[in-house]
């Protein structure tokens, strides 16, 4: 069943122009930083999308305090709302344009879920493409950048969501840290 009221082609085409701007702008900005993660964060409704991703560097300061706990210093390498990488807010105008007026249209349960499915693939699908089309060529250990979606407050369906989607596009280690954060009590 199609997701009500999104076109899916469109939304493709659109976050991978709009990412690959933003995505190589973020790079310009933190010319000397060696970025090992990129995502879209977004409400539980998917009705919105903004750019999060974070470096080494960037880890190290966030996480200065817990060095002696490796276990912390993991949850702040895959927990985007900890990141310190500072995009601007404008970012992802006309994505989100296309995902907002869907949530003003009524759903019944089952299409809201699987409105979010498809949105979520769509989502990773054209952060995959923006790896492949090398935006991130240049970075030190390019082929080893994650890239996801992260749902804020995502229950445990929405949660299996993000890790099916992310587990189709990178490599076991990132998949194995991301199921450890999101799926592990």
């Amino acid at each position: 069943m199609p997701a009500r009221g999104i076109n899916q082609s469109q939304l493709l085409k659109v976050t991978i122009e709009e990412g690959t701007k933003v995505f190589q702008d973020i790079q310009l900005k933190y010319t000397n930083e060696n970025f090992y993660s990129f995502c879209l964060g977004t409400d539980n409704d998917v009705t919105s999308v903004f750019p999060m991703a974070n470096t080494e560097e960037a880890l190290n300061r966030i996480s200065a305090d817990e060095k002696g706990d490796p276990i912390a210093v993991k949850a702040y390498r895959w927990s985007p709302e900890e990141w310190d990488i500072e995009f601007n807010e404008a970012e992802f105008e006309k994505t989100n344009s296309i995902l907002f007026p869907d949530y003003t249209i009524h759903e019944n349960d089952n299409n809201f879920i699987e409105r979010k499915r498809q949105t979520i693939e769509t989502l990773t699908k054209a952060l995959y493409e923006i790896k492949n089309n090398g935006v991130f060529a240049g970075q030190k250990n390019a082929s080893q950048i994650s890239f996801f979606v992260s749902i804020g407050d995502a229950e445990e369906y929405e949660i299996n969501m993000m890790i099916d989607s992310l587990s189709k596009y990178n490599n076991d280690s990132t998949i194995n840290d991301l199921k450890w954060l999101y799926l592990e009590d």
